[in-house]
């Protein structure tokens, strides 16, 4: 590498603190967004039964209060449950969000300073596999950082969320298992068998993945570890080839 301090400095002002926002706006912006389902649940079928009840002219007037309770209550659980399934579906996409803003960082530096100015539009060379290798040859393995395992997990989890079934999936299947697990399921520590063959459909909607909150919080703490830990490492280079 030529201009190792360069990009250290790139990375601790441009990078970290970037993902510093990106992390505030998910804790402070999108999580807090949905903290009030149950209750908008619970105001809608108070609504509804009351304009149920008191509309003249309705053919459900002549409805049992308790028939009419019941319909506006399953209205309320349908409404809870499409709502949190977009809430899931939102934080599964916001993992991919993470994942792929960390690879075109990484890509950035990559094409710019690993990649010869002739080799810069070959589609072949601008991948992560490359970057490892060239990056290796100047004394730096990433797979070697302590974060590099938990990366390695988003990126199944990205993945995972884009395609849905595949290679992917099956990896991250024998990393965590516990991710294809409702989470109220695994809050209440109930007996749920998960063969690693389950099919993922739809994690986009909020089904068959599910990433909490805690695995966003890990994976930024992972991504800002990486980033402290391969500046440190160009700070070195740069001392070395001085």
């Amino acid at each position: 590498m030529h201009n190792p301090l360069l990009w250290s400095n790139y990375i601790r002002c441009i990078i970290i603190p970037h993902f510093g926002y990106f992390e505030q706006v998910f804790f402070q912006k999108i999580a807090p967004a949905f903290r009030t389902i149950e209750e908008e649940a619970e105001r809608m079928v108070n609504d509804k039964y009351e304009q149920l009840v008191k509309q003249p002219g309705n053919p459900d007037a002549d409805l049992d209060l308790s028939d009419l309770a019941e319909e506006t209550h399953e209205s309320g659980i349908e409404y809870y449950l499409i709502i949190r399934g977009i809430e899931q579906g939102i934080t599964n996409l916001f993992a991919v969000a993470m994942y792929h803003l960390f690879e075109q960082e990484l890509l950035l530096i990559h094409k710019s300073e690993l990649l010869r100015p002739w080799e810069q539009n070959d589609e072949r060379l601008l991948d992560l596999d490359e970057l490892k290798r060239r990056i290796k040859n100047s004394g730096i393995d990433l797979e070697a950082f302590r974060s590099w395992n938990k990366l390695e997990e988003l990126r199944f989890v990205a993945n995972t969320v884009k395609h849905a079934d595949g290679r992917s999936s099956a990896a991250l299947k024998k990393l965590r298992l516990d991710m294809f697990i409702p989470p109220d399921l695994r809050a209440e520590k109930v007996n749920v068998e998960i063969s690693p063959t389950t099919q993922v459909f739809l994690p986009l909607a909020g089904e068959d993945l599910y990433v909490t909150a805690e695995d966003i919080s890990s994976y930024f703490r992972a991504i800002q570890d990486f980033c402290g830990e391969l500046a440190i490492n160009l700070d070195s280079l740069a001392m070395k080839n001085s």
